[in-house]
């Protein structure tokens, strides 16, 4: 019997789940961005503006969801002046379920660590909202500060961060946060500011149609898989082994919560067989194309 993995009936929108524009400190208005987004073939950009949530229903059309948004940070040493590039720091990406939200909510910003935002996060459930958290390595955070936290989905990748610092890969953070039983969804992200942080990194999410329920739905419920530029079309489990088909790649690895794992490598492939003949908790997948960029799904438990 086939497990698929992703819903073959369900396509494939391309996403940017963290986004800035002129409405808090990015380079650009939200329609322009929209415009620029859908000219690269997106079709969601989460507008998550700094410290505010500002929806933006106007931009919505039958190929463009613009997801209601803000990124909210909680410092370590919120009372005391200390140059910003030192602290430690959450940013968290929370998404409303509603377009029309426009209200968030106040919480103790002195309480910083993962107890405090998860109930930071259980509060904002309560409203209506789901919880991405950004960018672990710019944020010079350390396992204690992700482990256990109750997230929709991991940045696993952010193109400002890597443009600006080298520090945009989270994927170790990731497979940390795994490996002490976290589950949630992956996304790379643009985190774009200027126009040098645009088309580095992407979300694919897999719903039955472009509408806003359905999107937030994929969200919530993982899926969809990171990407900085191979393209994962199918995937499923079937008789132990793992079946998928990509755009042209060179490697596809099968990772797991131990040193064992699965790989297939060739010039160009388009697909693979890779039985899961190993013990594993989890497995997650990463698809290398030539030009070294990868792809990534989240971590799956029950396979």
């Amino acid at each position: 019997m086939k497990k698929y993995l992703f819903n073959p009936e369900n396509k494939f929108y391309k996403a940017n789940l963290h986004c800035h524009t002129t409405v808090s400190d990015g380079q650009f208005t939200p329609a322009e961005i929209k415009e620029r987004y859908a000219a690269e073939g997106y079709s969601i950009v989460a507008y998550s503006d700094h410290d505010r949530v500002v929806p933006h229903p106007e931009l919505m059309d039958e190929n463009f969801i613009p997801l209601t948004a803000g990124e909210y940070s909680l410092n370590d040493r919120p009372d005391t002046v200390y140059p910003w590039y030192t602290i430690q720091t959450y940013h968290l990406n929370f998404i409303s379920k509603d377009i029309n939200a426009k209200e968030f909510l106040d919480w103790d910003k002195n309480q910083y660590g993962v107890e405090s935002v998860n109930r930071l996060i259980e509060e904002a459930s309560a409203r209506g909202y789901i919880c991405q958290y950004n960018h672990p390595r710019w944020s010079m955070q350390v396992p204690q500060d992700f482990i256990g936290l109750d997230i929709f989905s991991f940045e696993i990748y952010n193109t400002a961060a890597e443009d600006d610092l080298f520090c945009g890969d989270g994927e170790y953070e990731y497979e940390l946060f795994c490996r002490a039983g976290g589950k949630c969804g992956v996304a790379a992200n643009d985190d774009n500011h200027r126009e040098r942080h645009h088309f580095g990194g992407f979300t694919m999410v897999s719903a039955p149609s472009l509408t806003y329920d359905n999107v937030i739905k994929a969200l919530e419920n993982g899926d969809s898989y990171a990407t900085c530029g191979p393209l994962i079309k199918e995937l499923y489990v079937e008789d132990g082994v793992l079946h998928i088909k990509t755009s042209p790649c060179s490697r596809i690895g099968v990772l797991t919560d131990s040193r064992c794992h699965g790989c297939a490598e060739g010039k160009d492939m388009e697909s693979a067989e890779i039985a899961l003949d190993f013990p594993h908790e989890y497995i997650r997948i990463v698809v290398c194309d030539d030009m070294g960029r990868r792809a990534w799904t989240r971590a799956y438990f029950d396979v």
